[in-house]
């Protein structure tokens, strides 16, 4: 979770202007657990901001997401966000639907390394990768065996 003074340093770096959205979406995004969709974030920003467009979110998420902030996650057949941070997988609960962060750590480098070497030998350029992870989550499970 950042504070506003935070926010608006990290835009600074990333050569953004610290609009008044803007520090409004990445607080949103860095408070909230979850990966919430832009149709997520216009409906808890709108309470606040009555006069806010989906057209304002959706044009400063692909100004943060460009400049390496926040991270657009391809799930399903939406797009979610999140701060950008260290490598790690999501698990995607076939129950629920919710999107957990799951831990890599030093694996991550592994995985990079051989996926980069495989798709190379391919003749590709590899420049990302998200793992995506379908299971069942730790309360849904709880839940199941409580029935």
């Amino acid at each position: 979770m950042y504070t506003e003074a935070e926010i608006k340093e990290l835009l600074a770096k990333k050569n953004l202007f610290p609009s008044y959205h803007r520090i409004k979406i990445l607080k949103y995004i860095s408070e909230i657990k979850g990966h919430p969709t832009a149709e997520d974030i216009f409906i808890y920003l709108s309470k606040e901001i009555p006069t806010l467009s989906r057209s304002t979110i959706y044009n400063n998420l692909n100004a943060l997401t460009a400049s390496g902030l926040i991270k657009k996650l391809h799930i399903g057949d939406e797009a979610r966000y999140e701060l950008a941070q260290e490598p790690h997988a999501h698990l995607i609960c076939e129950k629920c639907g919710k999107v957990y962060d799951i831990p890599l750590g030093d694996k991550y480098r592994c995985i990079y390394e051989s996926l980069k070497e495989l798709t190379e030998k391919e003749g590709h350029d590899l420049y990302d990768i998200e793992i995506n992870i379908r299971g069942i989550c730790r309360e849904c499970l709880n839940k199941r065996e409580g029935e």
